[in-house]
């Protein structure tokens, strides 16, 4: 049986607002039998939305670890009860998988990477030009996602999934994971007041946060050694990413 991971990440409030789609993430592993991982801490990091970066770097901590396949799902992203195994819905001869979202380019809220060569070095190319800037055909203006349609335009193992994979745009489709992401879902999403409340509280403290980090140290602004110490303050606290 290959050992297949799958984890989503939940920091800066995220978990508080978007902790029924991180349900039925686990409930989606545990019936499949995959080693899962909710990222929830630190519970404020000052990288922002730009901790969007983390997902890629502990994908390829976790292939280089042993894990055959890795998946990640966005926190605002539910999986459907119904949903199949994914592994039995793609084309195993390629190596990197994710769905168009409404912007008719690739949407990084659901991926799924084979352990190979050419993944881990599809990672690699990614990660190492973070700072790069981009053409405007794949710049979506924050995050790693604009890094991640550049670089996979010419990635010969890419297969395009399925949009019930990651529904960012159609309400009446029957799709197996539906991502309230910014776009025409978000309107879609139903949560609590107690727990919109409490996310609303958390990020004006986080951009209270921010401010003080970068005042106190400017340097910290800085994404890759950001990225570098969550990184590595991440596999430390969570283990499962290098044990399969």
């Amino acid at each position: 049986m290959p050992k297949t991971l799958i984890f989503s990440i939940a920091v800066n409030g995220y978990n508080l607002q978007y902790s029924a789609n991180l349900k039925s993430i686990v409930q989606y592993a545990d019936r499949l039998n995959f080693s899962r991982v909710i990222v929830t801490r630190p519970h404020f990091t000052a990288l922002g939305i730009e901790v969007a970066w983390l997902k890629l770097s502990l994908i390829l901590a976790a292939l280089r670890a042993g894990y055959d396949w890795v998946i990640f799902v966005d926190a605002d992203a539910a999986i459907a009860t119904e949903a199949p195994n994914i592994l039995e819905c793609i084309d195993t001869r390629k190596a990197f998988f994710a769905a168009h979202g409404y912007s008719a380019r690739i949407n990084s809220g659901v991926m799924v990477f084979k352990r190979c060569t050419d993944s881990i070095q599809l990672l690699e190319t990614i990660l190492r030009h973070r700072n790069m800037s981009l053409p405007a055909q794949d710049d979506v203006g924050w995050g790693e996602n604009g890094h991640v349609i550049h670089f996979s335009r010419q990635f010969p193992l890419l297969e395009i999934l399925d949009q019930r994979w990651n529904n960012n745009s159609d309400p009446e489709l029957r799709d197996y994971i539906r991502h309230y992401s910014a776009g025409p879902m978000r309107r879609h999403f139903k949560v609590s007041w107690p727990a919109r409340l409490a996310y609303i509280l958390c990020h004006y403290g986080l951009a209270a946060y921010t401010r003080l980090n970068h005042f106190i140290c400017p340097a910290s602004a800085s994404l890759s050694p950001q990225l570098a110490t969550l990184t590595a303050s991440t596999l430390h606290r969570y283990p499962l990413f290098q044990t399969p």
